[in-house]
């Protein structure tokens, strides 16, 4: 299942909207100035798939109103929306929630619910069943069955799919490891033909590795080390370039992904994020090469100049800030304009860079 559809506004950043995100499919590029939403359009998709699976109790929301849109394969659809509902207009600091929600499968309203009164469609009855949810948790957090609802389960399969990868936090000494970024412990799952891809990889965007390799420290903790070409001694972990790591680690979690088959969407803030001209370039063309033929969704945000430039704008979402409302231009919402552009002889970045889009609409 993929997200195809995604607008939300939060109460807690003045009031941020996003308006109308269209996502391809298949690989997806979210570009934008400095301070216009980038990361929190990737954090926004990745709370609603923990929102999905967990409860948060009566705290204050990231995320007071949202609409989703999902392709579940060519021919089922399912749309999804919420409104949160804060006592005391969330001033306090113990508000209270309650929740406003709609679910269609396909055109089917499969449910309706305001505060602790909902209705719900049993596909086992075939008819619409009244419950009574807690008011401050979602239906879906509090009834499911596999027979009687499998739309919740689509929405459970993708939110359990999900990864969020941080490409920028990966260093070579003490980065943050996250169930993405822990490369030594992906890397030791690996089966050897999976580690030779990596390992081709890494050449193939200009890092001449012959051999890499896991330390095993202790049950959860292993070290990476790489064998350099004509070069005679290891090179630990810790001894890795910044660049060469993030290459690595990005690499190695696709493969991962490729291999175990369990990870249907990923999504990496900053990708790109300290590389030269020449990995960058690289890098992407061999992740839209890589992507492009896989079943997993790739959402990515960049401001790299260098991967704009060879990552087709067909998969780009531009970003544009107006107060608190941001827009997207991107090829479902703008194909005319991005099809012409494709006809000036300008770079990438250019469309980015430039006031292009903004001139014509």
């Amino acid at each position: 299942m993929k997200l195809v559809k995604l607008k939300y506004r939060t109460i807690i950043d003045n009031d941020w909207e996003l308006d109308d995100l269209s996502l391809n499919p298949k690989i997806n590029l979210i570009v934008a100035q400095n301070a216009t939403g980038k990361t929190k359009t990737i954090n926004a998709i990745a709370f609603l798939s923990r929102l999905l699976k967990e409860y948060f109790g009566d705290n204050l929301f990231p995320l007071s109103d949202l609409e989703c849109i999902f392709n579940i394969n060519d021919r089922h659809s399912l749309k999804y929306s919420f409104k949160t509902i804060f006592t005391n207009n969330g001033q306090n600091l113990d508000p209270k929630v309650s929740f406003i929600e709609k679910l269609h499968y396909d055109k089917k309203l499969v449910l309706s619910r305001k505060g602790d009164e909902a209705e719900i469609y049993s596909m086992k009855l075939k008819e619409y069943v009244k419950i009574s949810p807690p008011s401050n948790k979602l239906v879906i957090q509090v009834r499911r069955d596999k027979i009687e609802y499998p739309f919740f389960e689509d929405l459970i399969d993708w939110a359990n799919g999900l990864r969020l990868f941080e490409f920028s936090s990966v260093s070579p000494i003490m980065f943050k490891k996250t169930e993405s970024s822990d490369i030594g412990k992906l890397l030791n799952k690996l089966p050897d033909e999976q580690k030779k891809s990596v390992i081709d990889n890494l050449n193939t965007i200009g890092y001449q590795i012959e051999d890499i390799r896991t330390l095993k420290l202790n049950e959860n903790d292993f070290v990476v080390i790489l064998r350099e070409k004509n070069i005679q001694k290891d090179i630990f972990e810790s001894q890795i370039s910044q660049g060469q790591i993030r290459a690595l680690a990005i690499l190695v979690f696709i493969e991962y992904s490729f291999h175990f088959n369990n990870i249907s969407t990923i999504i990496v803030d900053d990708l790109g994020e300290g590389l030269d001209y020449e990995r960058a370039t690289k890098l992407g063309k061999l992740l839209v090469e890589k992507l492009e033929s896989s079943k997993i969704q790739f959402i990515a945000t960049t401001n790299d100049s260098f991967l704009m430039d060879v990552i087709p704008i067909k998969y780009w979402n531009v970003l544009h800030r107006e107060g608190n409302v941001v827009k997207s231009f991107n090829y479902q919402n703008s194909k005319e304009l991005f099809d012409n552009f494709a006809f000036t002889g300008l770079s990438n970045f250019d469309l980015f860079s430039s006031d292009y889009l903004l001139q014509k609409t």
